[in-house]
């Protein structure tokens, strides 16, 4: 799947979302799409889901995406 046809799921996933919350995400999107290899991309991954734990109205949409 695109960048943009992610982004657009990722979209309707969390436009429900405090938009603090869904800048957020968004972000680690953006940050995992822009990484330089795979290696730099799981290592993002890694930290983007850990921020992404701290936020308890995350849990679900944490366990669609690492479905994906």
């Amino acid at each position: 799947m695109c960048y943009f046809h992610v982004a657009a799921k990722v979209y309707e996933r969390t436009r429900h979302l405090p938009t603090e919350t869904g800048h957020l995400v968004m972000r680690g999107l953006q940050d995992m799409h822009f990484a330089r290899d795979e290696a730099h991309y799981l290592e993002t991954k890694e930290k983007v889901l850990s921020k992404w734990g701290k936020k308890l109205e995350l849990a679900t949409f944490i366990k669609y995406f690492s479905k994906q």
